[in-house]
């Protein structure tokens, strides 16, 4: 069936089913937060002007994007979510592939084949999902929340930072969910390790405040939406 794209907002991109297109048009819409409620004139003008899938664009200009641009990239990232957890919408499906960027380097969350309205839902059948990418929980009892989207983030910062290098390289899913359920540990570095151009601020955060096994103690993305800006002019 033929897709169309729908402009949201200036970090949220539907790309959704034509039958479904208002519906979820309408469900993101409803939103009435200042800060992120008005789309600027100049992505009213220029939103169609997009670069690619980021991962694919990452891989292509690899060595040739600044830090500061990649912390930009972070930002939007996490304004889309925020924006989309503002609505009470789960992505679950977050990572550079499902996000598009501009020829202005922005990036916008797109790909909503695996969103749910609500702020959990645990899955009762059997269905392919993004291992590499997901929360403790989702791996090892299917559950999903606006704090498996927050993990899911922090994975797309690495991805980012790595120049859309896939996270747990060389590993199978299978591999995965072994390491994730039998030893998982941020604080023993047994998970995703940062490459050391993220500036510090931003690794600290994401170590100590996304990459963590119990959701209560993680972070929401408005926490972090407020923070990435922070640390574009921060040390390395």
């Amino acid at each position: 069936m033929r897709k169309r794209t729908v402009r949201a907002m200036p970090y949220v991109l539907l790309l959704v089913e034509k039958r479904d297109c208002q519906k979820k048009k309408e469900q993101i819409s409803r939103g009435n937060k200042p800060s992120l409620r008005h789309p600027s004139r100049s992505f009213s003008r220029n939103w169609m002007a997009l670069g690619g899938a980021l991962n694919s664009w990452l891989k292509a200009n690899a060595g040739r994007v600044e830090v500061p641009d990649k912390t930009t990239m972070c930002l939007g990232a996490a304004q889309g979510t925020e924006y989309l957890h503002y609505n009470r919408c789960m992505h679950r499906d977050l990572a550079a592939r499902n996000c598009l960027i501009t020829q202005d380097k922005v990036v916008k969350i797109s790909d909503f084949g695996l969103s749910r309205m609500g702020t959990h839902y645990q899955i009762r059948t059997a269905m392919r999902l993004p291992i590499k990418w997901l929360a403790p929980e989702t791996i090892t009892t299917f559950y999903f929340s606006l704090k498996t989207d927050v993990f899911s983030f922090g994975v797309v910062v690495y991805e980012i930072f790595s120049d859309g290098a896939e996270p747990w390289e060389g590993k199978t899913n299978a591999e995965v969910k072994v390491h994730v359920r039998g030893r998982f540990s941020i604080t023993n570095g047994e998970f995703l390790t940062l490459p050391d151009c993220v500036p510090e601020a931003l690794r600290t955060f994401i170590d100590e405040r996304v990459f963590v096994k119990d959701p209560a103690e993680r972070a929401d993305m408005t926490e972090a939406m407020q923070l990435v800006p922070r640390t574009a002019k921060a040390p390395l």
